[in-house]
């Protein structure tokens, strides 16, 4: 029987592949040289030292076999999450009250940008009118639309990303 070390391990590492391991090792390698570099200039900033405590313990994670894995419920932490902030100790549904008041944030922000990103509702160009509805399936998504202009002629285009289970912002 597999201790639960050893199963949090193939679960947490599934998600993640040899080049992604190696290569989030090497960015957490790159940053404690980079925080233990600006630390020695200012050795009283808590901060650094705190930064440089959470990549070692993310480190040690990695090393452990644990990384990736949610502290609370032992699932796997989002793949695109980690390779965002690989010092990230927990899933999306055990994010604290303030780090879920900061990711709401970060949702509305992003849907307020991709909505100023679409075209005038009331676009036209020579004879050509254009009117759209755009009403994405979540508070942000992988919807793409667009109106180009060229001198008398214009193009048109649209897109849709797969769906996902929630939107996960960077």
């Amino acid at each position: 029987m597999d201790s639960p070390g050893a199963k949090q391990q193939s679960v947490g590492m599934a998600n993640l592949g040899t080049t992604t391991h190696s290569y989030l090792h090497t960015e957490l390698e790159r940053r404690r040289a980079s925080l233990q570099a600006a630390a020695g200039a200012n050795v009283s900033d808590a901060s650094l030292r705190r930064l440089i405590s959470s990549v070692d313990e993310a480190l040690a994670r990695l090393s452990g076999g644990t990384f990736g894995i949610c502290e609370v419920c032992h699932d796997s932490i989002e793949a695109d999450r980690l390779l965002c902030n690989p010092l990230l100790r927990f899933c999306l549904d055990h994010l604290s009250s303030e780090e879920q008041r900061a990711l709401e944030r970060d949702l509305v922000l992003a849907a307020g940008i991709q909505r100023g990103l679409l075209p005038r509702a009331d676009w036209s160009v020579c004879k050509w009118q254009a009117r759209y509805h755009y009403e994405p399936a979540a508070l942000v998504s992988g919807d793409y639309f667009d109106l180009i202009e060229n001198e008398d002629s214009f193009f048109s285009c649209s897109a849709t990303l797969p769906a996902r289970e929630s939107p996960r912002p960077c």
